[in-house]
């Protein structure tokens, strides 16, 4: 947890912005000591264990502070102060790696965990974080990359009304479909 980085909420969840310590107790994959960082429950498996992508979202808070309430969020379900996912934009805004889909916008990335999918945590805590980065930093253009054949997050993508404009091959997730959307802060439709 980050003390100073305030947490998003939504009815459900809390969204919450995790501590560098955190970030490299996943990486090398300590479940024990993750557990100390923070006041919610962590799944085992939990989806953060072992990812390579957290060194490079280190580096850039490291590098640009500013970058840090943007990335790498605990979804923490409210009624038992659950982690069941997580989700981040994969830069501030303006991302540069978007330029060619976006003058002026942030990529969304998100996973809940095995256990809690399929009750629409993702849809919420997307909605919210969009909301979030409309309100705080005036960006209202979006991007998911999606792979074609993950069927959920194509179908919460479209019901959030998210185009496909692009695909790109990403070097460890192979081809995806880039999709974009303008939000205008308008509820988005629940999908539980």
């Amino acid at each position: 947890m980050t003390a100073d980085i305030p947490d998003i909420d939504t009815a459900r969840l809390r969204l919450v912005s995790l501590g560098i310590d955190f970030l490299r107790a996943a990486v090398a994959g300590d479940l024990p000591q993750l557990r100390t960082q923070v006041d919610f429950s962590i799944p085992d498996p939990c989806s953060l264990i072992r990812r390579t992508w957290i060194d490079h979202r280190i580096q850039m808070i490291e590098e640009d502070p500013a970058q840090h309430p943007w990335l790498n969020r605990a979804i923490v379900r409210k009624k038992d102060n659950q982690m069941v996912g997580h989700i981040n934009f994969h830069h501030k805004a303006p991302d540069p790696y978007l330029l060619e889909y976006v003058a002026c916008g942030a990529e969304l990335g998100y996973t809940t965990d095995e256990p809690f999918r399929r009750k629409g945590y993702a849809t919420e805590s997307a909605v919210a974080m969009m909301r979030w980065a409309q309100r705080e930093h005036g960006v209202d253009t979006f991007i998911l990359s999606i792979s074609p054949g993950n069927e959920p997050s194509l179908r919460m993508a479209e019901a959030m009304n998210f185009r496909k404009v692009g695909e790109h091959v990403d070097e460890v997730d192979g081809l995806e479909w880039v999709m974009r959307a303008e939000f205008d802060g308008s509820p988005a439709p629940t999908i539980y």
